[in-house]
């Protein structure tokens, strides 16, 4: 399993096996205040050989702030299920995802998001956390 596609998002969901996102591709979070709680969705889509098929695999997700490890930050576990009529050669089993998440924030701060299959990273989406007060007022 691979994971082809990975983001996070204000708003995600899957439907016919089609992954459906909104506000994706975060490049920093402007809170109003800190601390806060964060919400979106972590998105993507994993891809299978067909001999894994049968495996179904577990993901997963894991967000927060490396550099404070006192912070709980965020984690889900889901089932992967690519069971379905195989696709032409060469083309992967595509498998959609999108988990919602709540992540506590006390500072301004790189945010990690990481997708593991068994102890093996998959892929990981990073953004930042802005400081919501400035040390510095603007140049004029």
């Amino acid at each position: 399993m691979e994971i082809e596609v990975l983001t996070v998002a204000s708003s995600a969901d899957t439907e016919n096996g089609l992954l459906n996102v909104k506000g994706a591709g975060w490049e920093f979070a402007s809170p109003q205040m800190l601390p806060i709680t964060i919400g979106g969705f972590v998105a993507g889509i994993a891809t299978f050989s067909p001999g894994e098929i049968e495996k179904d695999p577990v993901l997963t997700i894991t967000m927060g702030d490396d550099d404070d490890p006192d912070n709980p930050g965020f984690s889900a576990s889901i089932l992967i299920f690519g069971a379905r009529t195989e696709p032409a050669p060469g083309v992967p089993i595509r498998e959609p995802f999108a988990v919602p998440f709540r992540l506590p924030v006390f500072r301004p701060c790189v945010v990690t998001a990481k997708v593991s299959g068994g102890q093996k990273e998959l892929g990981s989406f990073r953004f930042y956390v802005r400081d919501p007060i400035p040390d510095t007022p603007p140049a004029s």
